[in-house]
């Protein structure tokens, strides 16, 4: 997801916790990561020991359009999300996905529950 200061609030109050507290899975969001090196490095090395990835389009980053891609090359399901208003600016290649379209962190929260365990499932205590 873009990291806009804006959109904080939309990851600690909705993909946060849809994925931790509701599905039991860690989320994992790298500008809130201590670590060293280069960021794109730890987002792909993320990316490649995740089990799903959310991938939020609010904003239309390039760098989100890739590492969905990058996601769904290595064989992870990726959950595509944006708010409600942007969908129309989606492009033409991720368009035929479907997207939570979401309005707000509570609603977002809400829906990706429900995605993550129809299509990902709850994950199972170790």
């Amino acid at each position: 997801m873009h990291f806009d200061p804006e959109l904080l609030p939309v990851y600690r109050d909705g993909i946060g916790p849809a994925v931790e507290t509701d599905c039991g899975y860690t989320a994992n969001r790298v500008d809130l990561q201590e670590f060293n090196g280069k960021v794109c490095d730890q987002i792909l090395a993320d990316i490649k020991q995740s089990a799903f990835v959310v991938a939020d389009f609010t904003g239309h980053r390039q760098n989100v359009y890739f590492e969905a891609g990058f996601a769904l090359g290595f064989g992870l399901k990726v959950i595509f999300c944006v708010r409600a208003g942007s969908v129309e600016e989606a492009h033409f290649d991720t368009r035929q996905y479907n997207h939570i379209v979401w309005s707000d962190p509570a609603d977002l929260r809400a829906k990706l529950k429900a995605r993550i365990i129809a299509t990902v499932g709850h994950r199972q205590p170790t």
